[in-house]
């Protein structure tokens, strides 16, 4: 916590104060019998509209909630975009936080 705490507080959004969590969860993959190697996929009826929905949802934008991961990836914003994958994963972190530093008056 203290580590990741002192980059946060040395990054662009040391422009605002940033307080210690509440609360920590580490996700241990390999140890954890219920994850069996899981991925996103979209179900029956479902689609890329409905990542691109959540990853884009102005009412969490509007209270500073962002979303990434590869289940937010819609393959139409930006190239590498990809469900399902690492880099799909990194991308949409990416994006995340250009929206969340753009949600504070910073930008590129």
């Amino acid at each position: 916590q203290k580590e990741c705490m002192a980059v946060l507080r040395q990054s662009q959004l040391a422009l605002r104060t940033i307080p210690d969590p509440t609360a920590i969860h580490v996700t241990r993959w390999l140890q954890d019998p219920y994850s069996r190697g899981s991925w996103t996929f979209y179900a029956k009826g479902s689609s890329p509209e409905g990542a691109r929905q959540f990853r884009e949802n102005l009412e969490c934008q509007r209270r500073c909630l962002f979303f990434a991961g590869e289940h937010t990836c819609h393959g139409s914003t930006v190239r590498g975009d990809d469900m399902g994958c690492v880099h799909g994963a990194w991308v949409s972190g990416e994006l995340a936080a250009e929206a969340a530093l753009r949600s504070i008056g910073c930008s590129k």
